[in-house]
Formats: C-alpha cells, sequence, structure tokens
C-alpha cells in the first residue's frame, strides 16, 4: 500500500502462515480521494501544450496566436491515449524553466512550444517537443504557409493538424519514444 492502493478505504491483509484474510478500514481524506480519481483518468502519457511565442510582435497576431494553440489542442484531444494540458502564453525566457517546472508539479511528460513569425505576404511557425523527463528536444519542424488567398482560420488548421499527426499519431514521435523505452527495459 505504499504507491498503488494507498488511498483504498479498506486494506486486506494475510499473516503470515495463515489463510484467513484480515480487512482493515481506513479513514481517507475526501480531498486526496477526488485527486486519486482525476488523476486516474488520465490513461497515458501527458503533453503541455504552451502556445507559440511571437517573434514580431503585432497586435493581430495574437490571435492567430491563441487560435493555433487552441487549434493544435483540439487536435491532440482526438488521440485519447494522452492527456492535453493547457498552458497559459509564456514568454520565451519562461518557457525554459516551465518545462521541468510543469514534469514536477503535473506530471506533464512531453511539452509542445514554439515560435509564429508573421510578415504581410508568409507565415512561419516552428515547433519543438522537448521530453521533460530529459529536457532534451526530439522533435522540431518549421511550418511555412502563404498569407496570399487563405483564411488565416485554414492555416491555423492546417498547422495544428500537421502537428498533431507528427508527434501523436501510431508512428509519430510520442509513440516512438515510449516504444524505445519499453524495448529498453528487461
Amino acid at each position: 500500500y505504499d504507491g498503488e492502493g494507498k488511498h483504498d478505504p479498506i486494506r486486506i491483509r494475510l499473516p503470515k502462515g495463515g489463510y484467513q484474510p484480515t480487512f482493515d478500514r481506513v479513514e481517507v481524506n475526501a480531498l486526496e480521494q477526488t485527486d486519486r480519481t482525476e488523476l486516474s483518468t488520465l490513461s497515458g502519457p501527458a503533453i503541455a501544450v504552451i502556445p507559440p511565442v511571437i517573434l514580431n510582435a503585432q497586435a493581430t497576431d495574437e490571435y492567430m496566436v491563441i487560435g493555433v494553440a487552441q487549434e493544435i489542442i483540439s487536435a491532440l484531444t482526438a488521440f485519447q491515449e494522452l492527456a492535453v494540458i493547457e498552458v497559459p502564453r509564456l514568454s520565451r525566457d519562461e518557457s525554459a524553466a516551465a518545462t521541468a517546472r510543469l514534469r514536477r508539479e503535473n506530471g506533464v511528460r512531453f511539452v509542445l512550444g514554439g515560435t509564429l513569425q508573421k510578415s504581410s505576404t508568409k507565415i512561419v511557425v516552428r515547433m519543438q517537443l522537448t521530453d521533460a523527463a530529459t529536457l532534451a528536444v526530439i522533435w522540431t519542424d518549421k511550418i511555412k504557409r502563404d498569407l496570399a488567398g487563405n483564411e488565416q482560420f485554414d492555416i491555423e488548421e492546417e498547422v495544428a493538424q500537421q502537428v498533431a499527426a507528427a508527434i501523436a499519431d501510431n508512428y509519430g514521435v510520442i509513440n516512438r519514444t515510449l516504444t524505445r523505452e519499453v524495448h529498453k527495459k528487461r
């Protein structure tokens, strides 16, 4: 009962040399019970999505950054084995320190962040996935789109679908990383 089952209200004990179990009732704090229930719904690794940092800040780009982040979150939630956590916007300097904090405080395994640059004719989104366990960058991608003839919403959706497919599908970076770890274990 040190790990799994430590919050269970009943403990079953088998005395040495006997077959007769004993049942002990243990008082469980209601708050601990709620926290355990919420955490048990997370079926797989957790990924935190940090909205991209705007490199050439213009007031109108703020909406696009929020839109890209929300589209990515929406696309990742389609993969039911992932627990997706939304993180508020951070500055470029805060992003590096946030990875270790997210791992420590929320049990996040992967952190997705990046940058967004926009000119009058093009948009460039650079995304990177960090393994919070090792702090290693395990995937990066640069996505360029022409703004001429494209709706901002379509670009946001395309970026999100490309990112989600690259990192979360069956042959994506997250599954390959976790598979490599399983093969290393005896």
